[in-house]
């Protein structure tokens, strides 16, 4: 398949093979796509989904993906290092209907409120993030495991509070603010412990903590993976079998033939007391997906002109304390509002966190004060016959310039735009994929190892999923709903919410 992150459909995919239902097994599903993996190419079809207007059906205005593809510089936010190639590949509405019907046992119940979408034509097709990539694949050898993490807003942006909703929102993660909301309470046995403020400060103890959070509670924010098989969920459990198979090599059926030359079953931490890890969920986390996480990829050839240093005056402040875990030391802070702002990050550059924290904040205004932007955009494009998306198709040309007859237009189109961005950065995943390093592998920059010899030396793939882009009345719907939730919070933790002075 293509190098590109985007690409027309490729010369070297087999549509019939692509499209047997033999080959497609479900993975897993979000609020706007279903994902089915081919088992024969390894390849990764994502399917839209329907969705219900407010008048009870179907809006023809939602975003068709074949007219908002072509805006790839959306994707080069994220950075080349992290994309995998995607194709637009068209089908039909009877493969798309034979595809639900199979898919539908296996589907969670909360989730068949939405079918597949048969008006939508084309698929997103890429390669299987829980696989090496085929330039690794020649240096890896025995099990492969993946983890994939759907971090979440990692920051809480600071502005002018003009309100206690307002106020709300500059206390607290959004991600913790919707554990209060009774959709989350009525879905969810337990709720999650996690705070992405944790994994996005940069700060190991904190990254640990947030990682341990997410494996006590995954809900859909962690998954894990073994030979491209589901070992850990919300609904599945086998990790400690997968972990037991992927760090103790020694212990299973891995023929000799299999073997790189150079592998020495001696260097094999026999878990003595002089090993730096409880268990093997303790390797997983300090030792491979703390490593993965931080890890310095090669992103110099990437273009970052949009993206603001963390540590610039120009940025709008943000906080990473959240006041729904101020009882934990890493949240506690002397400021009586219960937040403390900075502008510095420790992220290391060019690691996956950093890559995608940054387009998080590619703008930081709250969505209230973004709404009258996005109905001077809307009515914009209706006076015109336009959809968003031949304007993004126009931008996308360079052409809109000669249509934006007056700055307030033009800086409402760019705020719009930025936001939007930002939300697909706010609601992507991560897929982290490792595997054992031969001796000889020539590439030390794809390389990850532990100072214990119970950590192997690991070929390391991060790849950024899940990019779906957002359609323009998502502002609509989510001034809404963030209001909907800070109010439900204030209900629930009004004391941990609000200033002294108001509680």
């Amino acid at each position: 398949m293509s190098d590109s992150p985007a690409s027309n459909e490729p010369s070297d995919v087999n549509k019939t093979e692509l499209f047997n239902l033999d080959n497609l097994s479900y993975r897993d599903e979000g609020n706007n796509t279903i994902v089915v993996s081919n088992t024969k190419t390894s390849l990764i079809l994502r399917i839209r989904k329907t969705n219900v207007g407010r008048n009870g059906y179907w809006s023809k205005a939602h975003t068709k993906r074949s007219e908002i593809f072509a805006n790839q510089r959306i994707l080069l936010q994220f950075g080349s290092q992290f994309l995998r190639s995607i194709h637009l590949i068209k089908t039909s509405p009877t493969f798309l209907r034979e595809l639900e019907k199979s898919i539908e046992p296996f589907r969670p119940a909360y989730r068949k409120v939405k079918g597949v979408d048969l008006s939508e034509n084309f698929v997103f097709v890429t390669s299987d993030a829980t696989q090496m990539p085929s330039h690794l694949v020649k240096y890896a050898f025995g099990p492969t495991l993946s983890v994939e993490i759907k971090p979440k807003f990692g920051a809480i942006p600071i502005w002018p509070a003009t309100g206690v909703v307002n106020l709300v929102k500059n206390s607290a993660s959004l991600f913790c603010l919707r554990q209060e909301h009774s959709s989350k309470r009525s879905r969810w046995k337990d709720l999650s412990t996690y705070c992405p403020c944790d994994l996005f400060s940069g700060d190991h103890d904190r990254l640990v903590h947030g990682l341990n959070a997410l494996l006590t509670t995954p809900q859909n924010n962690f998954r894990v993976y073994l030979d491209s098989h589901p070992i850990y969920s919300h609904d599945v459990d086998k990790l400690d079998y997968g972990l037991n198979k992927f760090f103790h090599l020694e212990n299973n059926s891995i023929s000799s033939s299999e073997l790189p030359n150079g592998f020495d079953h001696r260097n094999v931490c026999s878990c003595s007391e002089e090993c730096q890890f409880v268990n093997d969920r303790d390797r997983l986390v300090r030792g491979t997906l703390l490593k993965a996480l931080l890890h310095k990829f090669d992103c110099t050839n990437d273009d970052t002109k949009a993206l603001i240093p963390f540590n610039s005056t120009d940025r709008q402040p943000f906080s990473m304390h959240c006041a729904l875990h101020a009882d934990q030391k890493f949240h506690s802070t002397s400021c009586d509002s219960c937040y403390s702002i900075q502008r510095n990050c420790t992220l290391p550059d060019g690691c996956v966190l950093q890559r995608i924290l940054s387009v998080q904040l590619l703008i930081t205004t709250d969505i209230a004060f973004i709404f009258p932007h996005y109905k001077r955009v809307r009515t914009f494009l209706t006076s015109h016959g336009w959809t968003w998306e031949m304007w993004l198709k126009l931008a996308q040309k360079g052409e809109v310039s000669k249509y934006l007859d007056t700055q307030e237009i033009a800086e409402s189109f760019d705020i719009v735009e930025k936001y939007l961005i930002a939300l697909i950065a706010r609601d992507c995943s991560v897929m982290i994929t490792v595997q054992r390093a031969k001796p000889d592998c020539p590439l030390p920059s794809s390389v990850i190892s532990g100072t214990c010899c119970c950590i192997p030396r690991m070929l390391i793939s991060c790849a950024i999923i899940d990019l779906d882009p957002k359609p323009l009345d998502k502002l609509r719907d989510r001034l809404d709903l963030e209001t909907a939730v800070a109010m439900e919070a204030i209900n629930r933790q009004f004391k941990l919410l609000l200033p002294k002075s108001l509680s």
